[in-house]
């Protein structure tokens, strides 16, 4: 097996080079590295290839957030070649700015912008609309006006860069915002086909999952790339649809199978290439398109619930920390005795800073044994930093995209890729952390390094774009950013708290990062005095940031002031919930607080689990008879009937003394 030699090991996972110019040629450094790639096999060539075209660009530090889809087009159309910038999509949702506020953490830039086009609009139709996404793709490459396909490729491969996979969307799909980004990130072809229909938490019949394999096929066939064989032109792809994450195959009694495992395979099952997907809306999708071009790993959250015995120390966590620890990087490690229910919670108290993260549980969709006790879907940590995800855990991604579910709910919270279960996979599906982090060390990209070596296909979903790396982003340049009339967000803020518009200088600093200066902004607004100044709308823009910098006590007064504001969205009663955790086991008035706002903030997804956790709250500090009268107001609003006779055990056991 051939080894990365050292000088291409410091060239690709190192200090990153500066370049100059564009059109994108690659400089004789990187056409040197990439010769020495088809040294590798084909999963090390692969992720080297990736490394190398990541490695040559040039980044302006700087992060565009626009307002729609039409302003997102025209912004990624002004990437020159090698040269680019994040751009970000703001559609007013709190998801979105939550999104932006965790890129923007991790990508420290100089400067945060708003930028729009005035009257620019998207064509409605899908072959006019994939035209202008096809000239915007090629407008990003700096390649010549209406030039066709053959000649894009050409003109690539004349200029050294070999595309190391292939991009398929839809473009009446609202995905297809981070097809664009990663086809002209990656100098891959940009495709696109009719969009089949289906949702992230639905399934699709074998015989969708099977035309969408022929038609990428087809599209890759089409390239003149060479492509039917791992370690060939075409090793990668992805699949950008807002579609299921599995399908049925009425072969094999309806089982549920992933369907970026059958991405990139023959009819007979032979890969052709590393298949993952993304999912989501515009705004997310584009996020989730922008982290994997943009953002490094420097720091990792491990946690272990395995047991020490047989066949489960195959997937111990502590030889992966080892690795990445000898990489340089930060990783904080739980493991046993340290992995139970209570570790979870209380680490998990402030968000997790960190870019990669391994889970090792069991359990459902909806929960996760630890070692002891059980976790539910809202238990998933918040993400200070966007995160790659490895979860081994059974049926992870039954329910999709969906928050109820464990991955899910990882998803909502930032994590841009991922790897887990559509259904029961068993054990020895999932490749082992010391073997996972060892492959991405070593040069392999997230598509390969997840998955087993010649394995059938199977029920292990790869999400976001198969092409990430350990390897450095490129090198900032002091270009100037290419987009006239951009307004400084830093500008806007000191002009809102100039005008006394604090709600929009509390959203403004948040997406800026600056967390602590949002809080003092609000913090004086809690006193009893000035209540009528904390508005509903300001509430929920201050939660989300005295929640980061770890002010639970002021969390729960201003949820506490506007708790139907807090209700409205799931993001910000799952932040106040967990604040609420960390003053229970506090005495007196902050216990009492806590207390009185999480009994309003019981959840639907997870009736049971908060239903218990605060009634052993409630006993500790009132007595068992409040906690069973709390436990029975819950049992009259859980929809399940075998929820309702939990409850009412749950309520019989304080009144008796058993719990």
């Amino acid at each position: 097996m051939a080894r990365l030699a050292p000088t291409l090991l410091a060239l690709l996972f190192a200090s990153p080079v500066s370049l100059a110019g564009a059109p994108p040629t690659l400089e004789p450094q990187f056409v040197e590295a990439m010769r020495k790639a088809d040294e590798f096999e084909p999963a090390r060539r692969l992720g080297v290839r990736a490394a190398v075209l990541r490695a040559a660009q040039k980044i302006i530090p700087t992060v565009v957030i626009v307002p729609d889809a039409a302003s997102y087009v025209e912004a990624v159309a002004t990437w020159d070649g090698h040269t680019r910038f994040p751009v970000l999509i703001d559609d007013g949702s709190p998801r979105a700015s939550e999104d932006i506020a965790r890129f923007v953490r991790a990508f420290k830039p100089e400067h945060v912008v708003h930028w729009s086009t005035e009257g620019a609009e998207l064509p409605a139709a899908r072959e006019p609309k994939e035209r202008r996404l096809a000239q915007a793709w090629a407008d990003a490459l700096s390649l010549p006006p209406d030039t066709s396909d053959a000649d894009a490729l050409a003109t690539l491969r004349a200029a050294g860069i070999d595309p190391p996979g292939l991009v398929v969307t839809s473009a009446t799909d609202p995905a297809w915002t981070g097809a664009l980004a990663l086809a002209a990130g990656r100098f891959e072809p940009l495709r696109f086909i009719e969009d089949p229909g289906g949702i992230p938490s639905g399934f699709w019949k074998r015989e969708v999952a099977l035309r969408v394999e022929t038609q990428i096929e087809q599209l890759a066939q089409q390239t003149s790339l060479d492509w039917r064989a791992l370690g060939d032109d075409l090793d990668a792809v992805t699949l950008v649809l807002d579609a299921p994450l599995n399908f049925r195959d009425d072969t094999q009694n309806n089982t549920p199978l992933a369907l970026s495992d059958r991405l990139g395979r023959l009819d007979d099952g032979t890969r052709w290439a590393w298949g993952a997907q993304i999912v989501g809306t515009e705004s997310v999708s584009a996020y989730r398109a922008m982290c994997a071009l943009f953002l490094e790993v420097h720091a990792a959250w491990t946690f272990d619930a395995y047991p020490v015995t047989g066949d489960w120390t195959r997937y111990d966590n502590a030889p992966a920390v080892e690795i990445l620890r000898d990489r340089g990087v930060e990783v904080t490690a739980l493991d046993a005795p340290r992995s139970g229910l209570t570790d979870w919670r209380y680490s998990t108290l402030n968000p997790i800073d960190a870019d990669l993260v391994l889970v090792n549980t069991k359990g459902s969709p909806t929960y996760f044994d630890l070692n002891p006790g059980q976790g539910a879907s809202a238990d998933a940590p918040q993400l200070d930093r966007p995160v790659i995800l490895h979860l081994i855990h059974s049926f992870s991604l039954a329910r999709g995209d969906a928050s109820v579910g464990i991955g899910g709910m990882w998803m909502e919270r930032g994590a841009y890729a991922s790897l887990g279960a559509v259904d029961e996979p068993y054990l020895q599906a999932f490749v082992p952390p010391r073997i996972l982090v060892g492959r991405l060390a070593s040069g392999y990209p997230w598509g390969a390094a997840v998955r087993a070596d010649n394995a059938p296909m199977w029920k292990l979903a790869t999400l976001g774009d198969p092409l990430i790396t350990l390897s450095t982003a490129g090198s900032r340049t002091d270009q100037p950013l290419p987009l006239g009339g951009a307004t400084d967000v830093a500008d806007s803020q000191r002009e809102s708290l100039a005008t006394g518009k604090i709600e929009d200088a509390v959203r403004a600093l948040a997406l800026l990062g600056r967390d602590e200066e949002a809080a003092d902004l609000v913090t004086p607004l809690l006193a009893r005095e000035r209540a009528d100044e904390l508005t509903p709308a300001l509430t929920a823009a201050a939660i989300p940031s005295l929640f980061r910098v770890g002010r639970a006590h002021d969390c729960l007064v201003a949820a506490s002031a506007n708790i139907e504001a807090v209700t409205q969205e799931r993001m910000l009663m799952d932040m106040v919930w967990t604040a609420g955790r960390s003053q229970l086991l506090k005495r007196g008035d902050e216990s009492a607080l806590a207390i009185a706002v999480m009994r309003r903030l019981i959840r639907g997804t997870q009736v049971l689990a908060d239903a218990l956790e605060l009634g052993d709250a409630i006993k500790l500090a009132d007595g068992p008879e409040p906690a069973a009268a709390f436990v029975d107001e819950v049992a009259a609003l859980a929809k399940k009937s075998e929820d309702q006779q939990k409850l009412t055990d749950l309520a019989a056991d304080y009144r008796a003394g058993r719990r």
